[in-house]
């Protein structure tokens, strides 16, 4: 029996340019991709795994510094256990690559003896007693086919396939290295390790068992509109005569990135989302990041402002929280009441600027104003 796990899209040294406003988050959440391997490492001991397989993309890019490459290898060797990794489409190998980098050479046997990067054409390597056929990727726009394993000389091991590349069951797909699957039912694989994609998330349609490990660390909100959260995680995968196993593994140290999407049209809606922050904030301080998405909100003066003092007053237990989109304010029937029965100016300006939201060329800006009537109006 051989235990390991399967990880991949670490991309280590990204720099965060969407938060490039706020250089302090930025280095934050650049240092939290390295002490997530910290997190790797114990899951994987825990899991008593006799390696790990990383399906590329350690590095966000070969032109990360050298102070990046001197931190990965130091975190990469104090996972204390075998790690044998490929480059993917951002860290690709060949000439000028992060991994023929003179300090890659030079700290690597000194940060980590366990670390082995397969290079160059598909290949094996033995770990316990089954064999990883690889296939590196050597150039950013590398045609990925699963049938280039076929030459790969391999024992009579149960076959593990480690690869970079998306499939077209995804819609991230980038139809030029979208991996070509025809041959792969003769290739005895017990398992396809795959990278490329940042969730965690099995394929289906293959001829063998075959899944996306996700990113140890997340880096970006589930899609637009689309709510949710992302927290890091891995794959354990037991290989035996018994047949195979695959279990996920979340990796609750580091960073959840969170989206929460609804309308919302009053009190009870604000509760819900009042709930839904506190829960998302409870435990460690400043572990979260969350989106509120508002468009389509439609919400009186009185539980506008509500909701205003909820963000100001939950922001501080987030690394970020902010909202997406415009909440259109318009006033209850007892806001109204209250306004147009004032006397003066304000009064009647509120009769003039309701009526005003009957025509939809002035309601926008109508409302806005009543709005800051009802802010002002009276004081």
């Amino acid at each position: 029996m051989t235990i390991f796990i399967h990880t991949a899209d670490w991309h280590l040294g990204k720099t965060f340019h969407a938060q490039a406003a706020d250089p302090a988050r930025q280095e934050r959440l650049r240092l939290t991709r390295f002490a997530a391997i910290e997190s790797l490492g114990a899951a994987a001991r825990a899991a008593g795994a006799a390696a790990v397989l990383v399906a590329g993309d350690v590095f966000h890019t070969s032109a990360v510094d050298d102070r990046t490459v001197v931190a990965a290898l130091d975190a990469i060797g104090r996972i204390g256990l075998p790690v044998v990794a490929i480059p993917g489409n951002h860290d690709h190998g060949g000439p000028g690559s992060v991994w023929e980098r003179p300090i890659m050479r030079e700290q690597r046997e000194r940060r980590a003896p366990n670390l082995t990067v397969l290079l160059g054409e598909p290949c094996a390597h033995r770990v316990g007693d089954i064999d990883v056929l690889a296939i590196p990727i050597m150039d950013r726009f590398q045609a990925v086919r699963l049938r280039d394993l076929a030459s790969v000389a391999a024992g009579d091991r149960p076959r593990i396939g480690l690869v970079h590349a998306p499939v077209d069951a995804f819609s991230e797909v980038d139809g030029g290295r979208a991996l070509a699957t025809d041959g792969a039912e003769a290739l005895g694989l017990a398992y396809l390790a795959l990278g490329d994609y940042h969730r965690q998330q099995a394929v289906t349609d293959l001829p063998m068992v075959a899944w996306y490990a996700g990113t140890h660390e997340p880096d970006n909100f589930p899609s637009h509109h689309q709510a949710g959260m992302r927290q890091g995680g891995c794959l354990r995968v037991e290989v035996s005569s018994q047949g195979l196993a695959v279990t996920p593994l979340r990796l609750d140290d580091g960073l959840c990135w969170a989206r929460l999407a609804a309308p919302l049209r009053g009190d009870a809606d604000l509760d819900r989302l009042e709930a839904d922050l506190s829960s998302l904030s409870t435990g460690r301080a400043q572990r979260t990041l969350c989106r509120v998405e508002v468009e389509g909100s439609e919400l009186s003066f009185a539980a506008s402002a509500r909701f205003r003092a909820l963000i100001d007053r939950l922001a501080p237990n987030f690394e970020l929280l902010a909202v997406d989109g415009a909440i259109r304010e318009a006033p209850s029937d007892s806001e109204l009441a209250g306004l147009t029965a004032r006397s003066g100016l304000v009064g009647s300006a509120a009769e003039r600027l309701y009526r005003l939201i009957e025509d939809p060329a002035q309601a926008p800006i109508a409302r806005a104003a009543l709005a800051r009537l009802h802010r002002h109006g009276g004081s």
